[in-house]
């Protein structure tokens, strides 16, 4: 069961709109169909975001320390100096995805992960 802000998030996040910089800190937002969202600069870090879809999504310089990001579609996002620090990226897809300054150190994921093409991840 999700908690109230969580369940108001999830409302304002499928309704659309700019949340860039946005605290959405342990947000328990798993499941999410939310594509071509602005999360520029967005707090995202210890958050639930498995199974999420935010394909072709803002995510420039995104703050997804400590997060669960497990079967996550990022296609064509830009995660531009995103934190992925310490995250879990099991299954996740980011082909086609912009990933130059990310920082991926101490991240978990496994040969079921999709990079973009010519992508090696350093952790």
């Amino acid at each position: 069961m999700w908690k109230r802000r969580d369940r108001a998030l999830r409302r304002q996040l499928v309704e659309g709109g700019d949340f860039t910089g946005a605290n959405l800190k342990r947000a328990s937002l798993a499941q999410l169909d939310i594509p071509r969202t602005r999360l520029r600069g967005a707090n995202l870090s210890g958050a639930d975001l498995r199974g999420i879809d935010l394909r072709w999504s803002d995510l420039r310089s995104a703050n997804l320390k400590d997060s669960t990001l497990d079967g996550a579609l990022f296609e064509g996002a830009n995660l531009t100096g995103a934190d992925l620090r310490n995250a879990t990226l099991l299954g996740s897809v980011f082909e086609g995805a912009r990933l130059s300054g990310i920082r991926l150190r101490g991240a978990i994921w496994d040969d079921t992960t999709v990079w973009p093409q010519d992508f090696v991840p350093v952790g």
